[in-house]
């Protein structure tokens, strides 16, 4: 989700749960864990979509499902062009 957040166009994201699981579980220690499993995750994710920087990520990583066949995978569309 958050790889598929940056790609949309998001400078940032919120987690609520997963931290304070953590927090639950182990502490300080618990909320850290948390963190590096997060982070590995969104590393890995990347690796699958060939890319190694947040940056370079953007929408051509979004596949969608067709409305009327939802065996068939689409590309995610392209945002417009705005004009400057």
């Amino acid at each position: 989700d958050v790889l598929k957040a940056v790609a949309l166009g998001a400078r940032g994201v919120l987690m609520g749960r997963p931290w304070l699981y953590g927090l639950g579980a182990g502490g300080e220690q618990g909320v850290t864990r948390c963190l590096e499993i997060v982070h590995k995750e969104l590393d890995l994710t990347m690796a699958f979509t060939g890319h190694t920087r947040l940056s370079d990520v953007d929408t051509s990583i979004l596949r969608r499902r067709h409305p009327d066949f939802p065996a068939t995978v689409l590309p995610w569309p392209k945002p417009p062009h705005k004009a400057a």
